[in-house]
């Protein structure tokens, strides 16, 4: 068994080394652009052994998580993050189409106020604080969660809005396990992953590789849907003429290796990377001239870990090294390139006791990017300290947890962050929970340094986030499973940084606006077993006030106006049967209005898209073979998430999914 895991091993070390070195080097010569380029739980939850994997879940006592379970990410292993997020969660995904842009937003925050965690290192960018969704593929990560609320204390600056957590989890048993994948969909799309687990009683190894690419000429419709207080015609869908994207094709290939050693019960050892290349054209937006935009992203991501666990006392030490290298070109401008480094340390300690546990971390960052339109080298130097104290009352029905977080920035503090949270039990259906937190967000070196434009005197952002969640749970006779969460929140942040003209009418961006965010989030799920029939359906639903509460100026009409792009409402429905391994599921998805401009005279038309797909699990003993099928924009929908830039009409996905 182990020679042939070793077998495995080389051919895939070879293989990756071989692709991906040489792509990897950040002086190699630049490459010409491409052109080729459920039923879910009655709960929605993992097993037990992936829920702790999530660092610090423990710690986030009044916040709202929700799990992404294994049926899900089963069924979207040949998606992006930003596909499963968009389709089975809260966010909202600010798409520019398929394997372009994605960012997401939480309650009203912008993209830069969602850090994207990696075993528990923030993979946002240093240079414009944000993460694209479409470059991660679901096929890498066996846990995701995502949290809701500011995590500030905890992991600093960008937790504003709430929080994506991706986690690496090994098989529990001993021996070899595998998975293979292969996908196929509309537009000339090819998929296809293999990860490989070795686990003895000291070693765990894991493989994975994943591999994309599309010429994705999707069909769409050429109409504009953007409207303003003067419309007055009727949009015309079906009269618009049916195109085609044009250099919207992609390449992906990602490789990702994890080693655990536990030489004792006491000690553990282990070394993770990410390495991942991304090729990808950059279509037009409606009726503009196609310019051969070309955009490669090439990533390096490495961290090591060292454990030290002794009865209820754990010290944790991890460091993290990430390589970000940005190439864009197109007719116009030529060629751009941008990069940027971190290293970043933390030192964890956590002690149990009887009645609560206590979490005392410190933190060391540093950031260097390097940009054409920069004045040289940027360099930002972050040191934090931070503690949890978390305490059970009750028979541990009644939680309490509260966290600090000081953190220096080049040798400059930031106010003290704070954050406390509580979770009641009142009996076995139903819990009470809440939380007040702190939070901040540090300019980007964009902000600061980006040449003509940048603003070195910029405050941090800063608010405050309350919330507040109900949540219900019972079985009925014996064989329906309901589960309700009910939550409402209450945000404020102050100095949020935006880009203004000045009298020149140059964009700088400075800190004038103030933002308030309110809402309420309800989701729910039940599922009917009756024999060998399995029925089930969910419901996210999503009220979302985010407005601006601060004028800019004396003319400015964004006073007490929603913020762009962020749509009030948004409803995701989701109904389903399985019977011997066949599930049958269809899903439908709203989503409200976004206004495009400041005082809310344009918007973007509200849009419902649908979903079907049909699946068959064999399990034959220790194996499992998952066939599916299924259908995309179901009713052919045109729509457009960002203005001008279409989605596509109906399309098809099959993969299969084996596991051994």
């Amino acid at each position: 068994m182990l020679k042939r895991f070793a077998e495995c091993i080389l051919l895939l070390v070879l293989y990756g080394v071989n692709t991906l070195t040489a792509n990897m080097r950040i002086n190699a010569a630049p490459q010409d652009p491409v052109s080729l380029i459920n039923p879910p739980d009655s709960i929605k939850t993992l097993p037990a052994v992936i829920v702790p994997a999530i660092r610090y879940t423990s710690f986030l006592t009044g916040s709202k998580l929700e799990f992404i379970n294994q049926q899900l990410l089963d069924q979207n292993n040949q998606n992006s993050l930003a596909q499963l997020l968009s389709d089975h969660s809260q966010l909202f995904v600010k798409s520019y189409g398929p394997s372009n842009l994605a960012s997401p937003g939480f309650r009203g925050s912008n993209a830069n106020h969602t850090p994207v965690l990696w075993n528990g290192f923030n993979l946002q960018s240093a240079m414009n604080g944000q993460v694209d969704l479409s470059l991660f593929p679901a096929f890498l990560s066996e846990g995701i969660a995502i949290q809701y609320g500011s995590p500030a204390a905890l992991f600093g600056s960008g937790a504003m809005g709430g929080a994506i957590h991706l986690q690496s989890i090994s098989p529990q048993q001993n021996g070899l396990k595998g998975e293979i994948l292969t996908g196929m969909s509309s537009y000339q799309s090819y998929s296809n992953g293999i990860k490989l687990f070795y686990r003895t009683d000291k070693w765990q190894l894991s493989q994975k590789i994943f591999t994309q690419q599309a010429g994705n000429q999707f069909a769409y419709k050429n109409i504009s849907l953007l409207q303003n207080s003067n419309s007055t015609d009727f949009i015309k869908i079906n009269e618009a003429p049916t195109e085609h994207a044009v250099n919207a094709g992609f390449q992906t290939l990602a490789w990702m290796q994890e080693y655990t050693f536990n030489p004792t019960l006491k000690h553990t050892f282990i070394l993770r990377s990410w390495i991942q290349k991304n090729e990808r054209g950059l279509p037009p937006a409606l009726n503009l001239n196609d310019l051969q935009a070309h955009q490669t992203d090439k990533v390096i991501r490495i961290n090591g870990e060292y454990k030290y666990i002794k009865a209820a006392y754990e010290l944790n030490f991890r460091h993290g090294f990430f390589d970000d290298y940005l190439r864009y070109s197109d007719k116009n401008i030529g060629e751009a390139i941008s990069r940027s480094q971190s290293n970043i340390t933390y030192l964890d300690q956590f002690y149990k006791f009887s009645c609560g546990q206590i979490q005392v971390s410190l933190m060391n960052q540093y950031n260097v990017a390097t940009n054409a339109s920069y004045n040289g080298l940027a360099q930002q130097h972050r040191f934090a300290i931070f503690a949890s104290f978390k305490i059970f009352r009750l028979n541990q029905k009644f939680q309490q947890q509260l966290s600090l977080r000081q953190e220096w920035v080049d040798g400059n503090p930031i106010p003290v962050m704070p954050s406390y949270g509580f979770q009641l039990d009142l009996n076995r259906c139903l819990a009470i929970s809440g939380n007040v937190s702190r939070s901040y967000r540090l300019p980007t070196f964009n902000d600061l340094y980006w040449a003509v434009s940048g603003n070195p005197t910029l405050l941090p952002e800063a608010g405050w986030n309350e919330e507040l969640s109900i949540k219900y749970k019972t079985v009925i006779a014996k064989t329906i499973r309901v589960y309700t969460t009910f939550t409402g929140y209450n945000k404020n942040i102050h100095n949020w940084i935006i880009w203004v003209p000045d009298q020149n009418g140059n964009a700088r961006p400075q800190n004038i606006t103030q933002v308030w965010s309110r809402g309420l989030e309800a989701d729910w799920k039940i599922s009917n077993l009756a024999g060998k029939w399995t029925l089930f359906a969910s419901g996210l639903h999503d009220l979302t006030i985010a407005t601006n509460q601060e004028e800019k100026s004396v003319s400015d009409s964004s006073l007490y106006k929603q913020l762009i792009y962020t749509p009030r409402i948004k409803h995701i429905l989701s109904a389903g049967i399985n019977y011997k391994g066949y599930t049958l599921t269809y899903s439908h998805h709203y989503t409200g209005v976004r206004f495009v401009s400041t005082d809310n005279k344009s918007w973007l038309l509200p849009y419902q898209t649908a979903k079907i797909s049909l699946s068959k699990s064999i399990q034959v003993k220790k194996t499992n073979l998952l066939i599916q099928a299924q259908v995309n924009n179901l009713f052919n929908e045109t729509y457009q998430a960002i203005v001008n830039r279409p989605m596509p009409l109906r399309n098809y996905q099959l993969s299969i999914n084996f596991k051994f």
